[in-house]
């Protein structure tokens, strides 16, 4: 792995600075200092389900969501301990969510492809709290915050389908921003 200088054009493609020109090229053109990283063909389709995964979560397709997820899939919830199985687990912990934050959306601020066919995901949720979160361990009464909550979601894909998610979140700095 190497880093070297990108010039990102407007429409936010990425190319190789042009070796002796000038910073000032254009207003156009935003210099940024990037790692460059090959990623497999693999790792560049197990992205593409992740971030489909959240996409169909905002759009609140979650039966669409859940054809993602293989019928033996593991859900670890760190921060609660719980382990759920299958489409119907992803299904009941986004209902979950999204009645305890009607208007809850998540941005993908990160994704990154990891060895052995994991990919972990940084996102930034949002949304404000009009009905009791229940998370099995954890229930916290609405309080009305709109409030934003930055959690790791890491996905074993081997091939199309997610088989294993692991989501962690820190459940005292949610209590606070809900408090």
């Amino acid at each position: 792995m190497h880093s070297r200088t990108l010039i990102m054009r407007r429409n936010r493609t990425a190319v190789p600075r042009p070796h002796g020109t000038r910073r000032s090229i254009t207003a156009a053109y935003t210099i940024v200092r990037r790692s460059i990283h090959t990623m497999s063909e693999h790792d560049v389709d197990r992205i593409a389900v992740v971030r489909r995964y959240y996409d169909l979560f905002n759009a609140r397709k979650f039966d669409e969501a859940a054809a993602l997820v293989a019928a033996d899939a593991v859900f670890v919830h760190r921060p609660t301990r719980h382990h759920l199985v299958g489409p119907a687990a992803y299904r009941a912990f986004a209902d979950a969510w999204v009645k305890a934050f009607p208007d809850a959306t998540v941005e993908v601020q990160e994704v990154r492809p990891q060895s052995g066919g994991w990919v972990r995901a940084h996102i930034l949720g949002r949304g404000t709290h009009h009905g009791t979160l229940d998370l099995g361990d954890v229930r916290i009464p609405p309080t009305s915050h709109r409030v934003q909550l930055p959690f790791t979601q890491q996905f074993h894909i081997p091939r199309d389908r997610i088989v294993e998610s692991v989501l962690e979140f820190d459940v005292e700095v949610m209590r606070r921003l809900l408090s």
